[in-house]
């Protein structure tokens, strides 16, 4: 087995060692108002609805600029796959 640099071991080590207090952070973001509490779950990634049958593409954009700039590439794809 190959061994990981040690950037990234211990980078899984620290995280996995703070995972724990992520709701408690979490909590303490919705408290302040930085965080709408209906959506809380999603943060800790336990999704609000199910996944829908067949194929499915992720496609993340964390800014809107990024969000616009993925739009050709979801059309292209949904164009390919004769969606609409």
């Amino acid at each position: 087995m190959k061994r990981l640099p040690l950037g990234i071991t211990v980078y899984r080590l620290a995280t996995g060692a703070l995972a724990p207090l992520a709701p408690l952070l979490l909590r303490r973001r919705i408290l302040r108002g930085k965080e709408h509490h209906e959506r809380s779950d999603e943060r800790l990634g336990i999704a609000s609805q199910q996944r829908p049958p067949g194929e499915l593409v992720w496609v993340h954009g964390a800014s809107v600029g990024e969000c616009l700039a993925a739009l050709p590439l979801i059309e292209a794809m949904m164009a390919a796959k004769g969606a609409t």
